[in-house]
C-alpha cells in the first residue's frame, strides 16, 4: 500500500532532496556511510598527525550530496515530456491560437529520473578518492492533463502521483524510499511556463 505521506509544498519548489526528506546536512545519509567501504580514505585520515574523525568525513560528504539534490522535480519531469511526440504536436497546435489554452491529456505513464552527484575527498592538495552516488527516482502518473498556451505548459492537473527512489554508492543502497503518494490537488498554474519543442512565441 502507498505510504500516505504528502508534501505540502509548491510543485515548482519540490526538489529531489525534499522528496527524500533529507535535511541540508544530510544526516540520514551520513549514518549509512560506513568507513569499511572507503578504506583508502579511512587509512589516509587515520595517518595524519592530527587524525580526522570519520564522523566529520561523513558529515561533510553527506552535506555536499544533499546540496546537490536540490534539483527541481518539475525540471526532471519536463525533460521527459520534451520527448513525447503527442505533447509536441499539441504544443505546435496551441501556437496557432496563442491566446487560447489547449488541454493535452496524457496517458498514465512512468518517468525515470537519475542523478549522479559526486564528492572528491582531498587531503591537502592530494585527491584520495572520488565518491559517486547514484540517485534514482521513478514517478508514476495517472490522469495527467497539461494546459498549453502558445507552445508552453502553463498548468497541470494530476489525478494520482506516486514515487519510489533510492540513493546508492558502489551498487549498495544507502537510502531507499518505498512507494509514496505525492499529493498535488487541483489544477496547478505554473509561475514559470515550460516551453515544449519550438520556443517561438511568448
Amino acid at each position: 500500500m502507498p505510504d500516505e505521506q504528502s508534501h505540502d509544498v509548491g510543485l515548482e519548489d519540490m526538489t529531489f532532496r525534499g522528496l527524500f526528506s533529507l535535511p541540508p546536512e544530510g544526516a540520514e545519509l551520513a549514518t549509512h556511510l560506513d568507513p569499511k567501504d572507503f578504506g583508502e580514505i579511512e587509512k589516509q585520515i587515520a595517518s595524519l598527525a592530527q587524525p580526522v574523525p570519520w564522523g566529520r568525513v561523513q558529515s561533510e560528504v553527506s552535506g555536499m550530496v544533499a546540496s546537490a539534490l536540490d534539483t527541481s522535480l518539475l525540471d526532471a519531469w519536463a525533460c521527459a515530456w520534451q520527448s513525447w511526440q503527442k505533447l509536441k504536436d499539441d504544443a505546435d497546435e496551441s501556437r496557432k491560437s496563442p491566446a487560447e489554452i489547449k488541454l493535452s491529456p496524457v496517458a498514465s505513464h512512468s518517468i525515470e529520473s537519475s542523478l549522479h552527484p559526486w564528492v572528491e575527498v582531498l587531503i591537502g592538495p592530494k585527491s584520495v578518492q572520488k565518491i559517486v552516488f547514484d540517485v534514482t527516482l521513478t514517478t508514476e502518473m495517472k490522469g495527467l492533463v497539461l494546459g498549453l498556451r502558445n507552445g508552453k505548459i502553463i498548468s497541470l492537473e494530476l489525478a494520482q502521483c506516486e514515487w519510489t527512489g533510492s540513493i546508492a554508492v558502489r551498487g549498495a543502497k544507502l537510502i531507499e524510499r518505498k512507494l509514496k503518494k505525492l499529493d498535488l490537488a487541483g489544477c496547478i498554474r505554473l509561475k514559470r511556463p515550460i516551453a515544449i519543442g519550438d520556443e517561438t512565441g511568448d
